[in-house]
């Protein structure tokens, strides 16, 4: 079990039971309680208003604190884009049982490749992507994580009938100068272009229009 501390609050569905969410950057996380508690901690070691701790269960980190300059951190770094399922989160009743304003979220660490071609994945990709509109690097994980289906004969209807390709459109039209999301989302685009039966739907979602802006 490992804990990682941060000073802000996150939405309640982007942190809700049974949702897939994936850290895109290199993420530090410790054996000590006590050293993720210091990250929404006051300057009078008094805990602020708000702040995230997370309770991880995991597969893929590693112990740097061998090598570490403070090794005392018991440090465990997760690599980017690692990704975990929310199995708990403290309710605002239990919030309020516990006199605490901190959220307590648990997460256990899974390999994509045990749901990467899950047809249930679809949708939950597709409103990962959806509550996290704004944010290029989440849009391009989304993207990166729907290849797949896209390029899968057997779900290629599904990806359809799920709004996977509305909400890569969406991406690429909110994030026209990052790199990532335009070269995932044309890749897409392109795959279904060429193998798609029902065009009507691809022309009248906005894919051409994305392709060749």
């Amino acid at each position: 079990t490992l804990w990682r501390g941060v000073g802000v609050t996150f939405d309640d569905r982007v942190y809700a039971h049974g949702e897939i969410v994936s850290w895109p950057a290199f993420s530090s996380s410790s054996l000590d309680i006590r050293v993720a508690q210091d990250f929404f901690m006051g300057k009078e070691q008094e805990v602020r208003e708000g702040g995230t701790l997370f309770l991880l269960k995991t597969k893929y980190g590693r112990r740097v604190y061998t090598y570490s300059k403070f090794p005392e951190e018991r440090e465990v770094l997760f690599p980017s884009n690692s990704t975990f399922r929310v199995t708990r989160r403290l309710t605002k009743e239990e919030k309020s049982q516990y006199n605490t304003t901190i959220d307590i979220v648990e997460l256990e660490q899974v390999d994509e490749r045990e749901f990467a071609l899950d047809p249930a994945s679809i949708g939950r990709i597709v409103s990962y992507m959806q509550k996290n509109l704004n944010s290029a690097s989440h849009q391009e994980q989304g993207c990166r994580d729907l290849w797949p289906f896209a390029e899968s004969p057997e779900h290629r209807v599904q990806f359809l009938g799920d709004g996977a390709l509305t909400v890569v459109v969406e991406a690429m039209g909110r994030h026209p100068s990052h790199v990532g999301v335009q070269e995932h989302g044309c890749g897409i685009l392109c795959f279904l272009c060429a193998n798609l039966t029902d065009l009507p739907r691809f022309i009248s979602a906005g894919a051409v229009e994305a392709l060749q802006s």
